[in-house]
């Protein structure tokens, strides 16, 4: 559902600099972790394993992914494999972490990759999962319910239930953990700012960040799903440039992704709007 560019790259690298922004620099949040064999489930561009891998040398870090776009050059104690974990694991020994970070919309399965994850575990070992809920709060009613912003966000959960990868999950991990025989599960929420208008330094910077990871990456993350499961169409008469900087109202007809994307792009700009995420 996701694509594997260039550009796609480039988010992930910024969505990871940001939940470092959001966890204080750290890279989890394990008490006194002695890491032997680490599991990074859906390592994207590999950056938190990499970075894992330098500040815990004598740790053997494995990243999988289905798509290789990991870099050549790294570090002795970092490997990285093609495969997809949504099938049967057949690791050889068990890990005593597992890492996983926004799978949403990845998995149709979470129990089942959940209790493969328990099933690989080392005793005593632990493993963490960050993920995000799917739409922005909002306490002071500054973003409308009708706006084009929470128009895409219904419109993404819905085709994404379709296609059988769900993306409103973040609520329920805790309770998959614990049917997966987890113990001491611990569910910890931060919320982050949707643009820069906290007053609060590190608040905004959090925020320009995560708007800036969400508006990058909007056009890439809605073409496939709405054009394949939604049945919306590509248009090329638009000029999305034009658009944003002219805040133009248009008509739109369904199928016109480009266009919705070009809106939705406005609300996110729309210094107006103070909309937080929690993740």
């Amino acid at each position: 559902m996701y694509p594997n560019d260039e550009k796609e790259s480039e988010r992930l690298d910024l969505q990871h600099h940001l939940f470092r922004l959001l966890m204080g620099g750290d890279l989890h949040t394990i008490p006194n972790p002695r890491f032997q064999r680490v599991l990074d489930v859906g390592t994207g561009t590999g950056i938190w394993a990499i970075d894992l891998a330098d500040e815990y040398p004598l740790a053997k870090i494995r990243g999988i992914d289905l798509s290789p776009i990991q870099p050549e050059w790294v570090p002795e104690n970092v490997t990285f494999e093609i495969d997809d974990l949504t099938e049967t694991w057949n690791f050889t020994s068990h890990f005593d972490y597992i890492h996983m970070r926004m799978m949403l919309g990845s998995i149709s399965d979470w129990p089942a990759l959940i209790k493969q994850a328990y099933n690989n575990l080392s005793p005593g070992g632990w493993i963490e999962s960050q993920e995000v809920l799917t739409h922005a709060y909002c306490d002071d009613g500054s973003i409308p319910e009708d706006c084009n912003w929470k128009k895409w966000e219904k419109l993404y959960v819905d085709a994404a239930q379709k296609c059988g990868r769900p993306i409103d999950i973040a609520e329920k991990l805790k309770g998959w953990f614990e049917e997966a025989g987890f113990v001491d599960v611990v569910e910890e929420v931060v919320k982050c700012p949707l643009g820069n208008w906290p007053s609060n330094r590190g608040q905004k910077e959090n925020g320009r960040f995560l708007k800036a990871a969400l508006s990058d990456g909007l056009q890439a993350l809605s073409l496939a799903i709405f054009t394949r499961v939604l049945g919306w169409k590509v248009s090329s008469r638009l000029s999305l440039t034009n658009m944003i900087l002219a805040n133009l109202i248009i008509q739109l007809q369904p199928d016109e992704v480009e266009a919705f994307i070009a809106l939705c792009r406005n609300d996110l700009n729309n210094k107006s709007f103070h909309g937080y995420f929690k993740l």
